[in-house]
């Protein structure tokens, strides 16, 4: 037995205009080649987050966060590297296990909320 905490905007979508919206899209799109077609998508971790309810009081949540970026065409032929983007300019496990930035597999950019904000 759990608890489900619903998150976000799903609900407010209008379900019957799909379709419609759907046909409109692909309109759009068919002068385009599918290795044109690309899929963008930002996804934030909280990591080290408590649970929401517990026996324990007091205290803040911790939002320490990391916002990823990934990107790819349709076809699955041109994968971008991810981006990684953080709260510091250089980690400090980057620094502990003398990681060089430059040879990650991974882009690796950062700002104070760690967002992935217009000027990245």
């Amino acid at each position: 037995i759990g608890r489900l905490r619903t998150h976000g905007q799903s609900s407010d979508v209008d379900q019957s205009a799909l379709p419609a919206q759907r046909k409109h899209l692909e309109q759009q799109l068919a002068p385009f080649s599918p290795e044109n077609h690309y899929n963008c998508n930002e996804s934030g971790l909280v990591f080290n987050k408590q649970l929401q309810s517990s026996n324990l009081r007091g205290g803040k949540d911790d939002k320490v966060r990391i916002t990823t970026f990934h990107k790819i065409n349709e076809t699955g032929t041109d994968k971008w590297k991810i981006w990684v983007i953080g709260h510091a300019e250089r980690p400090m496990p980057f620094c502990q296990n003398r990681i060089n930035q430059a040879n990650l597999p991974v882009i690796y950019c950062y700002n104070k909320k760690a967002w992935l904000l217009t000027g990245l």
